[in-house]
């Protein structure tokens, strides 16, 4: 008789792998407390609903893994265990892609904030490369574009 022994502890958690070291990497970057704190003050009545840097952290995960919807980004987390930790949600608190859209709207509305972020990327980065930005380059080819419709639309 064959009988199979259950682990007694997740392998995957004892060796410590780290296949999100990217996306840590890119929020531990982005400054993004100014932000997240004043998307956590206009929230202060009304349901509870999902906690803002768990929400910025899936759009983020979103970019950082290259999803190309908003459902993309919830089947990420719904997948994805550990990309689902990074960003504080659990199985069971994962939020839908409506919820996902209704933040990046509010997020749409804090456009300079968001340029702050990205803004505090760009000067990290030239502190630490000096030459960053000094030279640019720019491809001048032109695209010739074919199509096979008929009537001239695509």
């Amino acid at each position: 008789m064959h009988i199979i022994q259950p682990p007694l502890f997740d392998f995957e958690a004892f060796i410590g792998t780290k296949s999100n070291d990217r996306l840590v990497m890119v929020l531990e970057a982005l400054n993004a407390e100014k932000l997240i704190g004043t998307l956590e003050r206009e929230r202060w009545t009304g349901r509870k609903g999902y906690p803002v840097r768990g929400m910025w952290s899936a759009l983020i995960a979103g970019v950082v893994y290259q999803c190309r919807s908003i459902a993309e980004v919830v089947r990420l987390l719904e997948r994805d265990r550990e990309t689902r930790t990074v960003c504080g949600f659990s199985k069971d608190t994962i939020p839908s892609d409506d919820a996902l859209g209704k933040f990046l709207s509010k997020l749409a509305r804090h456009e300079e904030l968001l340029e702050e972020c990205f803004a505090g990327l760009v000067e990290q980065l030239r502190q630490l490369l000096p030459e960053f930005g000094a030279k640019l380059a720019v491809d001048s080819t032109d695209i010739k574009m074919h199509h096979s419709s008929t009537n001239g639309s695509f």
